[in-house]
This record gives C-alpha cells, structure tokens and sequence, in this order.
C-alpha cells in the first residue's frame, strides 16, 4: 500500500509573493526618501536665510554704532548720496581724547564695503539707498547737512531662494553730543 499525499502545501514563499513585496518596499523606499530630501532641502533654505540675515543685522549693527559718533558739521561738508555716504566721526579714543576719523560705505557690485572692507555681499542690485531727514516725520532732504538728524538706510539682500529682502532702519546722528 502506498501512502497517501496529503495536499499540504511546502512552506516558504512564491516568486510572485517575493516580487510584490520588493516593489512595495521600493515605492515605500523612494516615498521616504523623497520626504528626507525635501526636509533636508528645507533645513539648507533656513540656515542659508538666517545667515543672509545675520549678516545684515552686523552690517546694520556697524552703521549705527558709527552714526552714533557722527560730527554733522565736519560730515556736511563731505560728499553723500543715495548709494555712498562719506562721513567724519569724533570716536573715544583710549587716552580719553576724541580721535576723529573719515569712513566711506558703498556699494560696488553687490558687496557693501566699508572703507574698502566688506560689510556685506548677496546687496540685490539697487540695494542699498540712503535717505537723510532733518526731522524724525520730515522728508528726505537727499543729502546730509549740517541740520541732518537721522540717516535712513535701505538695504535690499538677495535671500537663498533668490528673491528679494529688504532691510530699512533710521540711525540717529551724534547721539554722543560731540
């Protein structure tokens, strides 16, 4: 007598069972990884952008520490426009003397120099603009005089994305009374 087979079935998987679950673990893969690229994309945007804007609040910083020693009667006399502004400073010296220098900011390209030196680089073109006012509410008198209280700066840096942030604050002038 011969025994019977039963109809069980060999354990393990079928070719097909094995090449359904690769392509499900491959679009669950690509899924993934499309997510963790854009999250990464996301990071690299921000920490680009938040160093832009870094960047110009120092630029901004060194402009107001500077418009703080401004002798407005020697800095009337200096030439001052829209896109450069030449100035005289009465700084605190060591010694306890006043030692007065000269500075330029300008704009060359799209990188801010002060005297020469980099305040900032990414300036859109037309980025920077400097606005002078003899009164907190009065208009732009375009040019700095001897009666010039605030210098208005605009600074317009080009963000990671590539557009556009604009930067605008007022500087009181001599604040220190020299």
């Amino acid at each position: 007598m011969r025994p019977e087979k039963s109809m069980q079935r060999d354990k393990g998987f079928t070719l097909i069972e094995i090449i359904v679950a690769l392509i499900l673990v491959g679009i669950l893969a690509a899924g993934g990884a499309m997510m963790i690229s854009k999250a990464i994309e996301g990071y690299v945007f921000a920490r680009d952008n938040d160093a832009i804007a870094q960047k110009t609040q120092m630029a901004l910083n060194r402009m107001a520490l500077d418009f703080t020693y401004i002798d407005q009667a020697a800095t009337a006399a200096q030439s001052s426009s829209d896109t450069s502004f030449t100035y005289t400073g009465d700084y605190p010296a060591f010694s306890g003397a006043v030692a007065t220098e000269s500075h330029t900011i300008t704009i060359a390209g799209t990188t801010l120099t002060y005297d020469g030196f980099v305040l900032i680089d990414n300036v859109a073109a037309g980025g920077l603009a400097f606005s002078y006012f003899d009164t907190y509410s009065g208009a732009d008198t375009g040019a700095f005089g001897a009666a010039t209280s605030l210098v208005g700066v605009s600074l317009t840096v080009q963000a990671a994305n590539g557009q556009n942030k604009t930067y605008t604050s007022r500087f009181a002038v001599s604040k220190t009374g020299s």
